[in-house]
């Protein structure tokens, strides 16, 4: 899957990403917020889980801050 995922694009939305992987969903959120959006989505995972919303969750992290970017923002400080 590793290998699948380096070949999206950063634009490439939630919904865009399971179409590709061929998957049936009954239930898809996407949090861009960053921050604390990682607990944020374990939360709603969970939810899902025990209300019978979902069997199994998936969940992705994408990283837009590429080496470029980093080098300008330490070069900022």
């Amino acid at each position: 899957m590793a290998s699948l995922l380096h070949h999206f694009h950063y634009s490439d939305s939630a919904i865009d990403i399971a179409w590709r992987f061929g998957f049936s969903l009954n239930w898809l959120l996407q949090d861009t917020n960053g921050g604390s959006s990682a607990m944020n989505m374990l939360g709603h995972a969970s939810r899902a889980i025990k209300t019978g919303d979902a069997n199994n969750i998936l969940i992705l992290q994408e990283m837009r801050l590429d080496f470029q970017d980093m080098q300008k923002s330490l070069i900022l400080q």
